[in-house]
């Protein structure tokens, strides 16, 4: 029987966005950064996710958590938001049983749609002070995982599955396992956290598993891709070859279906530069969507259907 899955990735400082790294609601622009207070500039207004907007009785967080179908907002699906190809490839493998550890905005479903942020669990003395979160306290982080665990016949296959996290130690201990132990349902046993620093404090409701690498900065994004990578290729299947994807392909410039998927994220981001590097002025949101709608279409040749 194979067994069942549930990656939780942490969320990235590089993030691809399509609105010069603002959000703008009713002509005016925002940002949502950890502390509002330690920054300022001109014609644009800070906030926490969880302050009220100004001159109504809701918050941000209600905003987004009611407006996922409002092309009006221009939010963008999480696991698009982050620049790293792992965020999509880890999506177009487990669909929504992928969630982002997110510093801004919890534990989200990879296809839950936010604003940018520029928050982090990050004490890299090159972050931003504002963009620093150093506590929980009045912050309202979404869990979808407990609503996904909840929900009767879909949630068996949480009940069964093994959650592993793949995030940085600061954004570990003690966001993670805090917010675990006071809020999340699924029992801690079941949860594995991989980790690199052998600093890092273990508490023993957890699994650990120590990933062992060289690399410093973004460490977890290979281990991340190392588990997907061992996780397709015990379950691979035959990809169903479609007259479909002829089309997807050739907009990437290939002639023939590519043999590997790096292959295609390379074309991919090429792809994106090239567009950017002309700087079309002219609906550059619908462009962008068009790129990924056929990025997507083409990564399904690769996955099961």
């Amino acid at each position: 029987m194979k067994k069942n899955y549930i990656p939780i990735l942490c969320c990235s400082s590089e993030k691809d966005d399509k609105t010069e790294g603002k959000f703008y609601y009713k002509g005016k622009s925002f940002k949502f950064v950890a502390s509002p207070r330690m920054i300022s500039q001109n014609g644009v207004i800070f906030q926490k996710p969880d302050d009220k907007i100004p001159g109504e009785n809701r918050t941000w967080r209600d905003l987004v958590a009611n407006g996922q179908k409002d092309p009006s907002l221009a939010l963008v699906e999480a696991y698009r938001l982050y620049k790293p190809d792992i965020f999509r490839d880890l999506y177009h493998e487990f669909d929504n049983h992928f969630y982002i550890f997110s510093a801004g905005w919890g534990i989200v479903r990879a296809n839950f749609k936010i604003p940018f942020y520029d928050i982090t669990y990050s004490t890299d003395s090159k972050v931003p002070k504002y963009a620093m979160r150093k506590d929980n306290f009045g912050w309202k982080d979404f869990i979808h995982l407990n609503d996904d665990y909840l929900n009767g016949d879909y949630g068996k296959f949480y009940r069964d599955a093994e959650v592993i996290v793949f995030a940085g130690s600061n954004y570990v201990e003690p966001f993670f396992c805090d917010m675990v132990q006071s809020k999340l349902y699924i029992p801690p046993k079941r949860i594995k956290i991989k980790y690199k620093s052998k600093n890092l404090i273990q508490r023993q409701d957890f699994v650990y598993e120590y990933y062992e690498t060289a690399i410093n900065t973004n460490w977890h994004y290979e281990a991340a891709k190392e588990f997907l990578n061992d996780y397709t290729k015990g379950n691979q299947t035959k990809p169903v070859v479609n007259v479909g994807y002829d089309e997807v392909f050739s907009y990437f410039g290939f002639q023939y279906p590519p043999q590997e998927r790096e292959e295609l994220q390379r074309a991919y981001r090429k792809t994106v530069q090239k567009y950017r590097s002309v700087k079309v002025e002219s609906m550059p949101d619908k462009k962008m969507k068009e790129i990924n709608d056929m990025y997507d279409k083409a990564l399904k040749y690769f996955y099961r259907t």
